[in-house]
């Protein structure tokens, strides 16, 4: 088995960058470019030291861990890609590949640094002529978190199709094919065949004539480049062959127990001994340099609040003994540690917006223990029905999962520059006098408004015409115009060519007619903000604000919000209390939200040191 993994500093001397990168190309030559140790030199952000919470102390190491497992995990999976990269360029150069089993050597792989230059810079110029209003380091962060770090992974995707869907369809290894057939059907490796062929055959056509122009001396203009398939269908074809190759890999991180010190294993064999061991400093130095002090601080909340309800738990008797965790953990996940993907981590990271299954698993223990303690107060009673707890929860829960809608406008004022991608300095404080400043100039013009509808009456009374000095904004037309002026909610621009992506804009903060879930997303908010923070900007307003008043400052991830209702509707759907998969939706729901109360009396609790100063402990 060939599977050395080399540095990112070895495998990568190319890709670098520097601050230049996001410049136009020059003329001629190459991008300015410095070395990969250069940028892993630079240091991350203040970790803050070990966290203690009661007599337990969270080192610094876990706080790496986490943040490596979550806003750096492009950097994980660039190695765990790297290792399938090289581990198949052995099997080639030592088996050969395709039906005729040719045999490569090491002047076959690798990217030229022309065609490298040519596609990063095309790729800039098609990005510029769709948006020319946005900045390209900055949208290229907010994808990739860095320049660099999107370098990485453009020559990486070279060097997998190179070695995984090379052009010529005839050098694909068997494993991408299985791969295709597998998830696919047989019809995509004949399309890609016989489009191959296609683009081979005109490219030839190309430098042919190219090169006659060239012979009579002409003006031949550019060598031709040889084409290229449609990218999303590369793209999909590349995670179709990743995924294939992941699942016969055995892959253990955090949630396999694997101590602090190490992030990831790998063995490709199933032999037991893995081919690679990537330990969390070493992953750590490749992201430090991304890592933002709000991570910091989210990383170390979280893990206080997840220590002090295990601590809770614990103490009142309510964690289930190793055996019986683990065995309810393994039932939870369905098989998602044994593969790494799957629905439970569609749901974890994708619909309740943990930053990691990592992450998620540690919350997922509390969920457990927790769900077993209630397990007699959620039982149906003799008498049928719903147990009491179920019974209160039942308004909320029919409103969530009845579908019901809030016709709601929410004016952000951030603590957060989401068009910059950056906090702004003492952001929270700035917003919060903001948000009430903004409050009492909505309260001020109420006033004046009511003044002047008085005199108009007034006026009327004795038969007179009243014109005002200077005209006031009834209290809808001011509330529309300050969602105008000073909303900060952030919607890219459509492109200026091809179509929308599916994103759904904000409109300055017209909602529109909304379910709670969608409000919730629309107001950057999720499952994972609540239980980390305790609060639910989404919940005040969709559940408690009273229609048709302006009401704040409510807190919210990134910045304070002022919030109208202007309706609510009834669920469409109400839930079925009958049916015995309505009261289970009923009783996992319950079982979440209700967790969210008691992760934070735990934490109110616990005695806590080393959250001095974190953002959304802020008041």
């Amino acid at each position: 088995m060939h599977a050395l993994l080399l540095p990112v500093g070895l495998c990568l001397p190319l890709l670098a960058g520097d601050d230049t990168a996001g410049d136009p190309p020059p003329e001629t030559g190459t991008y300015p470019r410095v070395s990969s140790e250069a940028m892993l030199a630079q240091p991350g952000p203040d970790l803050g030291g070990p966290l203690k919470v009661g007599e337990v102390t969270i080192p610094e190491i876990e706080i790496k861990r986490y943040l490596v497992y979550g806003p750096g995990r492009a950097a994980l999976e660039f190695r765990r890609v790297n290792l399938l990269i090289e581990d198949e360029m052995g099997r080639q150069k030592e088996f050969g590949v395709g039906p005729e089993g040719k045999q490569r050597d090491a002047s076959d792989f690798g990217v030229a640094l022309e065609d490298y230059d040519w596609h990063y810079a095309h790729k800039l110029e098609d990005f510029r002529t769709n948006y020319p209003s946005l900045d390209i380091p900055t949208e290229i962060a907010r994808a990739y978190r860095s320049l660099t770090w999107y370098r990485h992974q453009l020559h990486q995707q070279f060097l997998f199709d190179q070695i995984f869907l090379p052009d010529d369809f005839s050098e694909w290894p068997e494993i991408s094919k299985e791969a295709i057939r597998e998830q696919a059907d047989q019809m995509w490796l004949d399309d890609f065949e016989s489009q191959a062929k296609v683009r081979a055959d005109k490219y030839e056509e190309d430098l042919a004539l190219w090169q006659a122009k060239v012979d009579a001396g002409e003006d031949a203009g550019p060598k031709p480049r040889k084409y290229v398939e449609d990218a999303m269908f590369r793209s999909i074809l590349r995670q179709m062959v990743r995924d294939t190759l992941y699942t016969f890999t055995e892959t253990k991180t955090a949630l396999h127990g694997l101590p602090a010190e190490l992030v990831m294993t790998i063995d490709l064999e199933g032999d037991g001994t893995p081919e690679l061991e990537l330990t969390t400093e070493d992953v750590w130095k490749d992201v430090a340099a991304t890592i933002t002090q709000a991570e910091v601080d989210e990383a170390r909340l979280f893990l206080a609040k997840i220590e002090a309800t295990r601590q809770r738990l614990e103490a009142e008797g309510k964690m289930l003994p190793a055996e019986d965790l683990d065995r309810a953990m393994e039932e939870a996940l369905g098989g998602f540690k044994d593969n790494l993907f799957g629905g439970i981590g569609m749901i974890a990271v994708g619909d309740h917006r943990f930053p990691s299954m990592e992450s998620y698993g540690r919350y997922l223990e509390l969920h457990e223990c927790h769900k077993a303690a209630m397990e007699d107060a959620l039982a149906t009673p003799e008498e049928g029905g719903l147990p009491a707890p179920l019974q209160e929860h039942l308004p909320r829960a029919n409103q969530i999962m009845g579908l019901a809608k809030v016709d709601a406008e929410v004016l952000l004022v951030g603590a957060f520059d989401e068009a910059q991608l950056k906090w702004r300095e003492n952001g929270w404080t700035k917003a919060k006098e903001k948000t009430r400043d903004l409050l009492a100039k909505i309260s001020t013009n109420h006033a004046a408004y009511e003044a002047e509808q008085q005199k108009k009456v007034d006026a009327a009374m004795k038969g007179e015409d009243y014109e005002p000095a200077e005209e006031v904004l009834s209290d809808a037309d001011y509330w529309f115009r300050m969602l105008d002026d000073y909303c900060e909610f952030w919607d890219a621009p459509p492109p200026q060519h091809g179509k929308m992506a599916g994103v759904t804009y904000r409109q300055k903060g017209r909602f529109g007619e909304r379910t709670r879930n969608d409000m919730q997303s629309l107001m950057g908010e999720s499952y994972f903000t609540h239980f980390l923070t305790g609060e639910s900007a989404t919940d005040e307003v969709f559940f408690e604000l009273e229609p048709g008043v302006v009401q704040g400052p409510i807190k919210g991830p990134k910045g304070y919000y002022l919030a109208k209702v202007i309706r609510r509707l009834p669920p469409r759907s109400p839930l079925n209390i009958r049916d015995e998969r309505y009261v289970q939706f009923i009783k996992d729901d319950f079982l979440r939200y209700s967790l969210i109360g008691y992760a934070d009396e735990a934490f109110e609790s616990a005695e806590v040191s080393g959250l001095d100063g974190n953002m959304y402990l802020l008041d």
